[in-house]
């Protein structure tokens, strides 16, 4: 995986099976998931970065997001820049991955967004790491 702007963050399996185990493991052929996250004050820069070998569909509070750039490497992340779209108080990101192939098996989303000079890196799903954020 390239593309991120830091290491390459955990993946959210989709599929039935132990993904370690590719003989048995079966991708889900759609996978949709949303993550609700509240801001403080309204970012002032924010992007999202996804990686997958499914076709992608990203929501930001129920809009479509068009992608900033478009790799041209297999497995590399696509970029949206939020800057502008995220608002104060509640925000809602949604995921509808597709598969095209028998191989697909996970996603790989990544969060960053300023606001009041923080950097706030969202808990990703599953961890047990409280959010952490750093002075700008």
């Amino acid at each position: 995986m390239t593309g991120f702007p830091v290491k390459i963050p955990s993946p959210m399996w989709y599929g039935a099976g132990d993904p370690k185990m590719p003989q048995t493991y079966k991708p889900a052929l759609n996978f949709f998931t949303r993550r609700t996250f509240y801001c403080k004050h309204a970012p002032q820069s924010a992007f999202i970065y996804i990686a997958s070998t499914g076709r992608i569909n990203a929501y930001l509070n129920g809009v479509l997001l068009l992608p900033d750039t478009t790799p041209t490497i297999p497995n590399s992340a696509h970029k949206w820049d939020l800057s502008g779209k995220m608002r104060e108080g509640k925000n809602v990101i949604s995921l509808w991955i597709s598969n095209t192939s028998e191989t697909s098996y996970g996603v790989y989303p990544y969060l960053v967004y300023t606001s009041a000079g923080y950097n706030y890196l969202p808990q990703p799903p599953g961890s047990s790491l409280p959010m952490e954020s750093a002075l700008v």
